[in-house]
């Protein structure tokens, strides 16, 4: 019979901020096994491993926290324990209470939190609308503690509300506006360094080695084939929103409040990737916006600001 079930509950970071709206969270251990087989047999004489590289996969809609904790290049949490906790349910009940002995925790004592991408869409029900930010957290072997330190019969801190969700905004290119936009994603594509060494079965390193910004933008107008035309637009501006909505009201923070995102690149290329529509539908138009570094002294190719008004 069963006897426990356990619910995703929220990651606690280094720096107290909770990670507590979670659209999912995948922790895994990425086991790397080895099979190994005697001469001329048909079933395994040997089961083994090379060790594991873990990692914990999480979407979130809180982009503010994860971009005031990483900004572009990632979260060293070296500093301090990163925590996924998951509560205790009760059985002909509901939840178990946080403060009693009797939830699940993963600690990550050194790892390293990075985001991957940001989506955004127009409309939508409940919160299909609502930006996401995919992120993943790489524990990785101080020399003496496995990546995961899993324990149960914990108690799980106080947390905060879940009062962090954002909307699609405008982008503009070269200061004109892109017309009737319905989905962005902006993906920094990162190229990472995941190294273990010395025969230790744990990664002991972690590192972002690239990054290739790219945006991809949705929109229902077909004249962006005249304004970028086929050979691209070269780009000196490029600025992107995503609106702050409001708690208990249906409507975004007004533009000109402080509390918006923003994306800035003043270097880039912007392309029309194609134009869908057939069967009495209307045309939807796909660009690229490909940001790179303006100068030597950049530190990267774009700078975002998540407490910006929208222009």
């Amino acid at each position: 019979m069963t006897n426990s079930l356990f619910y995703l509950y929220g990651i606690l970071l280094p720096n107290g901020k909770w990670i507590n709206e979670l659209t999912d969270c995948t922790p895994a251990t990425n086991t790397k096994h080895i099979t190994g087989y005697a001469s001329g047999q048909i079933v395994p004489d040997f089961r083994g491993g090379h060790g594991c590289a873990p990692d914990i996969r999480f979407t979130t809609p809180q982009l503010k926290t994860v971009i005031d904790a990483c900004g572009l290049t990632g979260y060293d949490m070296s500093a301090g324990n990163c925590d996924l906790y998951y509560q205790a349910g009760v059985n002909l009940g509901t939840r178990s209470a946080i403060a009693d002995l009797e939830h699940l925790q993963l600690r990550c004592v050194r790892a390293l939190l990075y985001w991957e991408s940001i989506t955004a869409r127009q409309g939508g029900d409940g919160d299909a609308d609502a930006a996401t930010i995919a992120c993943r957290i790489i524990p990785t072997y101080d020399g003496v503690n496995p990546p995961f330190v899993p324990a149960g019969g914990e108690a799980i801190p106080s947390c905060l509300l879940a009062e962090e969700y954002y909307g699609l905004g405008p982008t503009e290119l070269n200061t004109a506006p892109v017309a009737g936009i319905s989905s962005r994603t902006l993906d920094l594509n990162p190229t990472l360094d995941e190294r273990a060494s010395d025969g230790d079965d744990y990664l002991s390193w972690v590192s972002i080695r690239q990054h290739d910004p790219i945006e991809t933008i949705e929109t229902d107008s077909i004249g962006h084939w005249t304004a970028i035309d086929i050979d691209g637009l070269a780009l000196t501006a490029i600025e992107s929103w995503l609106r702050k909505k409001q708690q208990d009201n249906v409507m975004h923070h007004p533009d000109g409040n402080a509390v918006h995102i923003k994306f800035t690149g003043t270097a880039g290329l912007a392309t029309v990737q194609q134009t869908a529509g057939a069967d009495g539908n209307p045309a939807s138009t796909t660009l690229r916006v490909a940001y790179r570094r303006p100068t030597c002294s950049a530190a990267h190719a774009m700078s975002v600001s998540t407490a910006s008004a929208v222009a």
